[in-house]
């Protein structure tokens, strides 16, 4: 596949946004799509924000579902990483087959739908999250990273889309600081390694 001539729009939070270095200083100037650019000579457009939601939340418009009908058109690949928000944030789960926005399950539901329908062009990417180093502690109903990972893979495949593991990928080790220094964000290294992932993906398409 020739992929100098591709335009790859990366929807995402603060992991698309940026990367760590490992005095725990964050820069935008590097991370994961930049990277994925330069590995394809590609161009990719970064709408990564960070400590933004998949779901719809109470006080907030900056949700993956309301900026993703904000993205240009024209990309041949939308990729869109699935983040640890929401369970951080409290966002309900819901039930797997929901379309409520705001509700975890809902929202990515209606997520992958919007991108299909509103960016027909675009070849749809889906990564699951890394793992976290820590669950919430706020959350009254006990739910953990992991049930929101669970959920995420099942909508996914219920959608027709087989997400790319990250999860389960070694290289992505919240307890090792050379991958994720402070647990939640991935360094230079682990930047690298997405990327390269994400190109050999790409190349197979």
């Amino acid at each position: 596949m020739n992929t100098e001539n591709l335009i790859i729009n990366c929807l995402g939070a603060s992991n698309t946004q940026i990367l760590i270095d490992n005095e725990g200083i964050k820069t935008k100037e590097i991370n994961y799509p930049v990277l994925l650019g330069l590995r394809l000579r590609c161009t990719t457009r970064n709408y990564g924000k960070g400590g933004t939601n998949i779901a719809m939340q109470e006080g907030r418009e900056d949700s993956y579902i309301e900026r993703a009908p904000k993205m240009e058109h024209g990309a041949d690949i939308i990729i869109v990483q699935g983040g640890g928000n929401d369970c951080s944030h409290c966002i309900p789960l819901g039930e797997l087959d929901s379309t409520d926005p705001y509700t975890y399950c809902g929202a990515l539901r209606s997520l992958i739908r919007l991108i299909k329908s509103d960016f027909p062009e675009s070849k749809l990417i889906v990564s699951d999250s890394m793992r976290k180093k820590k669950d919430p502690d706020k959350r009254t109903d006990g739910l953990k990273h992991q049930d929101f990972h669970v959920a995420f893979v099942e909508v996914c495949r219920s959608e027709g889309i087989e997400p790319v593991n990250f999860h389960d990928d070694p290289a992505l080790d919240p307890f090792n600081p050379e991958s994720m220094p402070d647990g939640l964000h991935m360094s230079e290294k682990a930047c690298k390694h997405r990327a390269d992932v994400f190109a050999e993906y790409i190349r197979n398409l």
